[in-house]
């Protein structure tokens, strides 16, 4: 994963949400959790490092991922559910 830090960025190219969501943690507050399923999803875009929630909102618009927020300090991204 290629990370453009000077300009703002955090870069994808074809990469797992996996390392997304490992660089994401240094830029969010308390825990996100990760579900296994949806680990090696692929993800190829260009988020603004400043904005952990938009990161997050595009991700859950562009993946079959749930984004929950279970508590101020605990997030869960699991495989969306269908119904």
């Amino acid at each position: 994963m290629e990370t453009a830090w000077l300009q703002g960025w955090l870069v994808a190219h074809n990469d797992p949400l996996l390392g997304l969501v490992e660089a994401l943690r240094a830029y969010h507050k308390g825990w996100v959790r990760l579900d296994p399923a949806v680990a090696q999803l692929r993800v190829s875009r260009r988020f603004p490092l400043g904005d952990s929630a938009q990161i997050l909102e595009i991700l859950q618009q562009s993946l079959p991922i749930d984004v929950t927020q279970i508590t101020d300090y605990l997030l869960l991204i699991r495989q969306r559910q269908n119904g």
